[in-house]
């Protein structure tokens, strides 16, 4: 199943959604969030959680569409040929990583020589997430029902 069957809410230019009270690129928010991010990665819970808990109010303030629109500017390392996979327009794409950066409190992608440079987080975040999502890609493919 290609990526962008993942995809859904997309074409409305506003792909991702963010907590407008978290300024850009603030330090202190950029830390814990890698702490977080290690954490994580190293199976331990994050503070003040239990481990393997769901916390809805995190995951519905923030639209996972966006996640797959930041795993496949990760795969193609190009806004146009993700626009192109995501079937959504150029802008979008940027207007989607624009909120991803104000998310993530970092600049997660730089341009350089006509290609998207990821940042050291941005690769610790893929190596997060791109499992998860071929694990839900496969699950939907699995459970597609017959048309």
């Amino acid at each position: 199943m290609p990526i962008e069957d993942l995809m859904w809410g997309l074409h409305d230019r506003s792909p991702c959604h963010y907590n407008p009270e978290v300024e850009p690129f603030d330090r202190d928010a950029s830390a814990k969030i890698q702490l977080t991010v290690v954490a994580m990665k190293s199976s331990e819970a994050v503070p003040d959680q239990p481990k393997g808990s769901l916390r809805p109010d995190c995951l519905t303030s923030f639209n996972l569409n966006c996640l797959v629109l930041f795993a496949t500017l990760y795969q193609e390392k190009n806004v146009s040929r993700a626009a192109k996979l995501l079937k959504i327009s150029q802008p979008a794409v940027s207007n989607g990583l624009a909120k991803l950066r104000v998310q993530f409190q970092d600049v997660l992608f730089s341009r350089a020589n006509n290609q998207m440079t990821p940042t050291p987080l941005v690769d610790e975040i893929a190596e997060l997430l791109m499992p998860l999502l071929v694990g839900v890609q496969h699950l939907l493919t699995r459970h597609r029902p017959e048309t």
